[in-house]
């Protein structure tokens, strides 16, 4: 690789007027490289283009734009276009390019050192905190230790401008930061405040109220605690009609991880029961951990009396809103409001959506806080905002333990590519395992093979574990498309003739896709639409049918035991267009299990 890099920078000092070939993620990349090392080049090119535009602070053009018979091209998108790239530059006189290879694209990737400063058309970046404390048990990866949350506030206090969550935003003009905290764990007031006000930086606490002054933990902090702190724990379990084995750190982790959406999906009142109907399960003889606690009334109180800090709410029991009706949101909003205000003595006005996700969410949500002076309210969705931002969906960026390299790198990384790539990070900390080919396109890694018999998959069983997907939504990252999942998709993908036809690897891979329907459809790529001919589908599909490619890969195990290698799989989904203009995941089809692997090295 190291002699590949240095035939790419020996080919740009040999040539006078170097291009980057190509606009978007991959170009960027290159773009930035070219900065970072310090070598002259004129702008991007593509094929054609539509209107004027700049990147990284070059002009964007068309190939017929380009003048210059000396010009040389550095083509920088996926490799399976680069004989047709080749192609037309030859055909336009064009005789000096350097096609930059998956393995080079992916180490210039990740060694980008982002030594230049560039333009960006949002300048907020909203970061997402939940701890502050050092854990030797982490599942959720929620801590970030406090010798680093010190590092990067430091780091924030010299280099960006950091402002309040509620202020007025609209004539920012310079990248800037805003700190906030969700859920409103103890060591937000032990360990983050006393940081906070060392380099006296502003922050915004989201409190659920339903847990101060109560030794209790949160619900997936107990679920944790069941099978990492629990001396008589089985071997085994089952649930949801599937079997979880429990040899394992790893596998007890992956228990945690399948069981999280079904606890997630109930309400405040089911879910105290399906916790109660868990530790007889698993014969738990685990107590409630210090580490783990919530705020008291009395440190709540003294965090919010500090000038630096604002505080929000974050509901009574931490519940996914679009679950409830009006009315149970209204209750869960009005009243964590005014349990906070009668703590603090202070108006509170701005609220942040447990778990974030826009599935987590819903128009009586936005509804229930405007009628409630709510003036903010922030998601949990990647992305950056302007004065332009809605300010009841601000998007946030978590972020998780990491050295300030790191830190420093997910901050440029944000600023400069959120605008090609879109929000590469998922609403929920269920959702982190997502891994790049050497294109950078990401790619949906399944946890568990929760459905392991390919000889005889039972469908009935997946059908079933798909109806938690039902009334939600995501979006495709490249297209902005939201699709919607209704209550006929379970059937059609558990159900379909196309499934049933189905045998050996395909079966088992469509099977375990079903953890990832979400994140398949966010990195989803390549729409094209067909017409809608058949009449039992003049409703559904009334205005034709969306097909859209992804990717996902299973892990590969040995004797129950992960290997560290993946099978990755192509397929397709299929989106019907209804009458009431919104999309629909109908199901997905052509799966088949990619020739290669697409990652550099395995």
């Amino acid at each position: 690789m190291k002699e590949e890099l240095r035939r790419l920078t020996d080919f740009c000092e040999k040539e006078r007027k170097i291009y980057c070939y190509g606009a978007g993620l991959y170009g960027k990349v290159v773009g930035i490289f070219l900065d970072d090392n310090n070598i002259k080049w004129n702008g991007f090119v593509v094929s054609s283009k539509s209107e004027e535009g700049t990147l990284l602070g070059r002009n964007v053009i068309s190939l017929a734009e380009v003048q210059s018979e000396d010009a040389a091209f550095l083509v920088s998108v996926n490799e399976k276009y680069h004989g047709e790239i080749e192609k037309i530059l030859s055909e336009n006189g064009f005789d000096s390019s350097f096609c930059v290879t998956d393995g080079l694209y992916q180490e210039i990737f990740e060694n980008l050192s982002y030594k230049k400063e560039y333009r960006v058309n949002k300048n907020i970046n909203v970061l997402l905190y939940h701890r502050i404390i050092d854990l030797e048990l982490d599942t959720w990866k929620l801590a970030v230790s406090p010798d680093h949350f010190d590092e990067q506030m430091k780091y924030l206090k010299k280099h960006y401008k950091i402002l309040r969550f509620e202020d007025d935003w609209t004539e920012t003009d310079e990248k800037s930061v805003v700190i906030t905290f969700d859920d409103g764990y103890f060591d937000n007031y032990r360990y983050a405040l006393p940081i906070l006000e060392k380099y006296g930086i502003h922050a915004t606490f989201f409190v659920s109220s339903g847990h101060i002054d109560d030794v209790k933990e949160f619900w997936w902090d107990e679920l944790e605690r069941m099978f990492f702190c629990n001396s008589s724990l089985p071997d085994h379990i089952y649930y949801e009609g599937l079997k979880l084995p429990l040899d394992t750190d790893e596998l007890k982790r992956e228990a945690c991880y399948f069981i999280h959406p079904y606890i997630k999906k109930l309400k405040p009142e089911e879910r105290n029961v399906e916790i109660k109907r868990l530790k007889e399960i698993l014969n738990d003889n685990s107590a409630p951990r210090q580490t783990h606690r919530t705020m008291s009334s009395d440190e709540l109180k003294k965090l919010a009396a500090s000038e630096l800090v604002t505080i929000g709410a974050h509901t009574v029991t931490h519940t996914a809103l679009s679950r409830e009706s009006y009315d149970e949101q209204l209750y869960e909003i009005k009243k964590s409001k005014e349990a906070i205000e009668n703590i603090v003595d202070k108006r509170v006005n701005v609220f942040s959506y447990p778990f974030g996700g826009r599935q987590d969410y819903n128009s009586d949500t936005i509804r229930v806080l405007t009628s409630l002076s709510f003036t903010k309210s922030a998601s949990g969705f990647w992305g950056v905002s302007d004065g332009c931002t809605d300010v009841m969906q601000i998007p946030r960026n978590g972020k998780r333990d990491m050295d300030l390299n790191d830190f420093v790198r997910s901050l440029n990384y944000t600023w400069y590519m959120c605008d090609v790539s879109g929000p590469f990070l998922s609403d929920s900390s269920l959702e982190d395992e997502i891994t790049s080919d050497i294109y950078g396109q990401r790619i949906p890694v399944l946890r568990n093979n929760i459905f392991t018999n390919r000889q005889n998959i039972n469908w009935d069983d997946v059908e079933k574990y798909l109806v938690r997907y039902v009334n939600t939504c995501s979006q495709v990252i490249e297209t902005n498309d939201v699709i919607h999942i209704g209550n006929e998709f379970p059937d059609e993908y558990s159900g379909s003739n196309y499934t049933r036809a189905l045998k050996g690897t395909r079966a088992k891979a469509k099977a375990n896709a079903a953890q990832a329907i979400s994140r398949m459809i966010r990195f989803a790529t390549n729409k094209k639409y067909k017409e809608n001919y058949k009449a039992k589908h003049s409703s559904d599909a009334a205005k034709g049918w969306y097909y859209y490619d992804t990717r996902f890969a299973v892990p590969v195990y040995k004797d129950k035991i992960k290997t560290g290698k993946y099978n990755f799989f192509l397929a397709r989904l299929v989106v019907n267009h209804a009458t009431n203009d919104k999309l629909y995941l109908y199901d997905i089809i052509d799966i088949k299990k990619e020739a290669s692997n697409p990652l550099k090295t395995q």
